[in-house]
Order: C-alpha cells, then structure tokens, then sequence
C-alpha cells in the first residue's frame, strides 16, 4: 500500500501486479477533477461549468494521466462509472431531473402509461383551446377573405374610374389639339387681315379726287352799333331785345336779364356755351357784339364729320364769339370731345336741335359745356333791321370766383342734390357760375340761374326732376325744359 486513497472494497480478492485500487472510481470523482485541473494548470472560473465538463472529457481522453493519478491501473467498466459521476456534477439540475423523468419513462411502464393517460387528459383542454384559436383564426381568415373581396372591387371600380380619366383626357387632348389647329388658322387669318388692312391704309393714304362733306364756314361782319357805358349784363339784355329775344312763359324783360347775367356767370367757369336753336344765333350775334362790335363767326359741321383739324382751325380766328353748328349730335360726338378738350381763344355757342338729343350725349360733356338759363326765351318774326346793337365802351371783365369758394360751393351742391348723382366735374362747373352769379345779382332764388343745367347732367327723368323743381322754386326755364324732354309732371 503506497497511498491513502487505496481502499478495497471487493468481496473477493483481487488478482494485482502490485497496485490495486480498495475503493471504487467514482468516490474519486471530486478529488480527481480538483487534481487533474491543478496538474494541468487551468483556470477555470466556478460559474462556468460547461467549461469543467469540457475539461473531464479531455481528462478522460488522458488514460495515462489517470493511471499516474490512481498509481494502479483502471478497468474500462470503472472509468465509465467515472465519466457518469463527473458528467452529473457539472451537469444543470433541470438536465438532471430530465434525465431522470426519461429514465423513468423507459424503464417503468406504468408510470409510462400513467403519464400517458395524464398528458391525454391535459391534451383535451388544450385541444378545445386550439379549436376555439382555429375557429378564431377561421373567422379571420373569413373576414379577412371578405375585405380582400371588397378591395378587390374597390380595385376594379377604381379601374374603371382610371380607364374613364384615361379616355376623357384623351378626349381633352383631341379637343386641345384641334384647338391649337383653330388657334394657328386663326392666327394665320388675323395676319392675312393685319396685311389687308395695312394695304389699305397705305393706299387710303395716298390723295385721291374724290371729298366728303366741308365745313360751312360764315365770317362775321362788322355792325352798325353803339357804344354804352352800361354794365355788361344790361348792354347783352338789351342787345337780345333788339334781336328779337322774348318770353312767353314769364316777363321778357326780367327773362332777358337773367339770361345776361347767367351767360356773364357761365364765362366766369367755361368758354363752350350751349344753347337752344330757337335763340343760339341771337345770343350769339348778341354777346358778340357787346363785346367786339362784330357779328358772330358760323361754323356748320356736317353729320357723321371726322375732320377735326379743319374745325379747331376754322375756330383759331381773333372772333370774340363762334358758333359752331351741329356737333352737339349723336353722329359727332367725337368732335364735340375733341372741341371740348382744345383751350380756345373765342367764346363757343354750341346750338343744338332736339333737346332730347343733347340729353342723350355723353355726360362728361356737360362737364365741360354749360347750359344757362334759356330755356324760357324764344325769338318772334318780327324785323330788326335798322336797329343798332350796343357795344360796351370798356372792356369785358369776368367775374372772379376763387378756387376754394368753387370747391366749397361744389361740396355743397353735391350734398343737396345727392339724388341726381352727380359727378365731381359736373358740381365743380355749377359751383363756379353759382358764386359767380352770387357777385352778379340780388336776387335771393339764384337756384334758377344752375337748375337746367344740373337737370341735363342727370338721368333726365322724372325724380331728378321732382328733386330740382323742390331745390330752385319758381323756375320757369326748368318746367319748359322739361316739356321739351317730355318728363313733364
């Protein structure tokens, strides 16, 4: 015996060479493993027991290390016995009471059978529990066959919905085409006519033999007249007496004064004067002479004119007064524009017809040209030759009315006549002759002196003349006016 660990255990005596083992193998099972990992030197930590099993097994593959361990030899049947009882120290609890349950299985049949019947029992739940997640998932797999059915024909409606935007923008894209086709031979049209047109205007150019309508022009002539000291109203009125100027609506006299002094107001604002046919040459003739002793110039424009030239020409003369005959008219109202926008020297006395023809001219004109109170006053057959025109012996002075007083006077009127609708040129041209004819006379109702002139510049009907007749009382010209324009109450 040379070691402690030798133990005998055999009931029999054993047959040796001369070392003998007295204990069996796998009491060495920890006290080898410690050696054999201090003899080899491995670090090995206590956790790892993977790492031990390892180990062992190389151990195992080392008979020669084991014999030099045991210092006897070690039969085959024990080193098994060996590598068993080391396997289950490294091995995990949970391994070893599997391997037990499976040792168990196979080797005891009716605790096989009763862990049969137990599982079979078990499995019963479980297979109702399958069964109920199968029917579920059947009724998934329904639902869900379902809603691919419906997007399948949302997918088709969808389609059909592309295939008709598919057709109808190739149906815009024939129409765009066909318009391009339109639009290039329209083009090509436009510039066939372009060419045209030049054409004719080059040869509409050149002189030809053949003229329209002229101008009838008439020269006034100097007249046998005599010279007053009287105002410039008085010498007008009584000048218009001589030509034959009267009233039947109201007193002549008084008609006539106001005239005088309504025309004598209206050159203090404008130069183009408009008035009725039945006293235009009269008035005329009348202010033409107070003023230069001299007749007045006749200019008549014939229908549908375009020569505008030859009228601002006609009326570019020193003539104190012109009249200028038959533009305040449908036919030329370009020429009575292209008048209106010129600053001429002369005073112009635009005639006019049909009164309901003048209120048919465009309103910004009478922004421009002023109509004064004539319309009370006709003209009788009686002969005035031999009687002499009065001509004032100092010079015409306008009346002066200052800017701030016109737009005051202007705010005014618009205020109180809101109803007509007036616009700002029309209020401006009023106010002046109002504040002019303030300077001029005493009267207190000088309302007279504008309202037939705000009427034309309105719509000319009924209530913008109940709105005028209640502003200036007692107007006589105004209820004549309004016969003529047949909005007579």
């Amino acid at each position: 015996m040379t070691s402690y660990r030798k133990v005998y255990a055999k009931l029999e005596e054993l047959e040796t060479d001369g070392s003998v083992l007295l204990r069996p193998l796998e009491y060495y099972a920890a006290d080898y493993v410690k050696w054999f990992i201090r003899e080899e030197s491995i670090q090995v930590s206590r956790s790892d027991r993977r790492a031990i099993s390892q180990i062992i097994d190389a151990a195992f593959l080392r008979p020669d290390a084991l014999e030099t361990y045991l210092e006897a030899g070690a039969p085959e049947e024990e080193v098994i016995g060996l590598r068993k009882a080391i396997s289950s120290m490294v091995m995990e609890e949970d391994d070893q009471g599997r391997e037990l349950f499976r040792k168990s299985l196979l080797e005891n049949e009716e605790f096989y059978r009763e862990c049969v019947e137990q599982v079979m029992r078990l499995s019963d739940s479980i297979l109702e529990e399958r069964n109920r997640e199968l029917e579920t998932s059947k009724a998934d797999i329904e639902n869900a066959r379902s809603t691919l059915s419906d997007l399948n024909q949302s997918i088709e409606g969808l389609d059909s919905k592309k295939r008709s935007l598919e057709d109808d923008i190739e149906r815009l894209a024939s129409s765009l085409e066909q318009a391009r086709s339109e639009q290039e031979a329209a083009l090509g049209e436009i510039q066939s006519n372009i060419a045209l047109r030049l054409g004719l205007k080059a040869v509409a150019s050149q002189p030809v033999a053949l003229h329209g309508p002229e101008l009838l022009v008439t020269e006034g002539c100097l007249c046998d007249f005599v010279e007053s000291d009287f105002d410039f109203e008085d010498v007008l009125a009584e000048n218009l007496k001589k030509r034959g100027v009267t009233s039947v609506a109201g007193n002549p006299a008084v008609e006539r004064g106001r005239l005088a002094v309504g025309v004598a107001a209206a050159l203090a604002a404008t130069k183009f004067i408009a008035i009725p046919q039945t006293v235009a040459r009269q008035v005329a003739d009348s202010l033409s002479v107070t003023v230069s002793g001299r007749s007045a110039k006749k200019v008549v424009v014939p229908a549908d004119f375009r020569n505008v030239r030859s009228v601002l020409d006609a009326i570019s003369g020193n003539e104190a007064v012109v009249i200028v005959d038959g533009i305040i008219d449908a036919a030329n109202e370009g020429v009575l524009f292209a008048l209106l926008s010129e600053n001429v020297k002369p005073v112009v006395i635009l005639p006019f017809v049909s009164h309901a023809s003048a209120s048919l001219i465009a309103k910004e004109a009478w922004g421009t040209m002023y109509l004064p109170n004539a319309e009370s006053l006709s003209t009788y057959s009686c002969s005035t030759k031999g009687a002499k025109l009065q001509k004032m012996a100092s010079r015409f002075m306008l009346p002066a009315v200052s800017a701030d007083d016109a737009l005051e006077e202007a705010r005014d009127l618009s205020k109180e006549l809101e109803q007509l609708d007036l616009a700002a040129e029309h209020c401006l041209l009023a106010a002046v002759v109002f504040r002019a004819i303030e300077n001029l006379t005493d009267e207190e109702l000088i309302e007279r002196y504008v309202a037939q002139h705000l009427l034309m510049c309105s719509r000319c009907d009924e209530s913008a003349l109940e709105t005028l007749a209640e502003w200036s009382e007692e107007d006589l010209g105004l209820i004549e006016l309004s016969k003529k324009l047949g909005i007579h109450e």
